[in-house]
């Protein structure tokens, strides 16, 4: 009697364990940055999961050590915007520890690295070394994202360095919409400024700007290529394989995210606006991201793609 007790709790205790298994991959946190371009591609990912039946928490950090702790303690899912190679520093020990599973690249032929205005690149600075001719009509500063963001990490590794002598200068802490705010300044009065740039963004539409050659060793070459990185917490791809198949299909391109982030600042519409009316002009994009996911509730395929029409 007592024995049947035992094989009773067990198996009780497994369909717990299942059930709550189960639960838990219907509902999936998404960390991101308040960047533009991950504010875009989350807000992809959480409409189509949300077709597909997932329930989608969103969550904004200050910064991407924030981000990656919260991932890495499993208090967030997924992270859609790790930026390399200038973030290997950031993110290799969770990587080595095992903590942060890198998923998949779901971008390539990014650029990142030290942009000026194109009429301060036409005056002559075309290269790093050339930040130190005219420290002067910089103040030298350099502008960059939030506190450790990769980026930044490597403009201080540079300073520190005095690599292409720059370590008279000063690495000035803001974020993405300070920085912005800070160029369109510039720019308007025709100053001149030294900033982190990428792409994809609209900055490169908005403005008239200009990337620096000349590093190798800091950004990289061919103006600090990069590729983004989804990440996932531990024991996600085997918790939630729907889940992590899903999200291993979605890559995305240069000319989309520029298109969707032109929406979402140039029309002031909402990042899940956006991503709807993408997704409604490019049906056979969403085909794509969806082969060889099961479609529970007995929607079909052509169902998932309508509800965007």
């Amino acid at each position: 009697m007592r024995f049947s007790r035992i094989i009773i709790s067990l198996l009780l205790s497994t369909l717990i364990i299942s059930t709550a298994s189960a639960n838990q991959c219907r509902r999936i946190h998404i960390g991101l940055i308040n960047w533009t371009d991950i504010e875009a591609t989350t807000a992809l990912t959480s409409v189509l999961m949300e077709q597909l039946g997932f329930r989608i928490r969103t969550s904004v950090q200050k910064t991407i050590p924030k981000t990656l702790d919260k991932l890495s303690k499993g208090k967030v899912d997924v992270f859609l915007g790790n930026w390399m190679p200038s973030n290997i520093s950031t993110v290799q020990p969770y990587i080595d520890a095992g903590s942060i599973v890198k998923l998949t690249t779901n971008l390539v032929g990014a650029k990142y690295t030290l942009a000026v205005p194109q009429y301060v690149h036409d005056a002559g600075v075309k290269t790093f070394q050339d930040l130190t001719k005219y420290a002067d009509k910089f103040s030298k500063r350099i502008y960059g994202l939030e506190a450790n963001n990769g980026g930044n990490i490597i403009i201080d590794k540079m300073i520190s360095d005095n690599a292409y002598g720059l370590n008279d200068f000063k690495l000035v802490v803001t974020s993405e919409k300070i920085m912005l705010r800070k160029l369109s300044k510039h720019i308007n009065n025709k100053e001149w400024i030294a900033f982190l740039a990428w792409e994809p963004h609209p900055m490169n539409v908005d403005f008239d700007i200009a990337y620096l050659d000349g590093d190798q060793q800091y950004f990289g070459a061919n103006f600090g290529a990069s590729t983004v990185e989804t990440l996932v917490r531990k024991n996600f791809t085997q918790q939630c394989p729907q889940a992590a198949k899903l999200l291993k299909n979605l890559r995305f391109t240069l000319s989309m995210e520029n298109e969707l982030m032109a929406d979402l600042k140039n029309n002031d519409v909402d990042p899940k606006t956006a991503a709807w009316r993408w997704m409604r002009k490019n049906p056979q994009q969403v085909e794509e991201w969806l082969k060889g996911i099961d479609i529970p509730n007995k929607k079909s395929l052509d169902d998932i793609i309508a509800s965007f029409e």
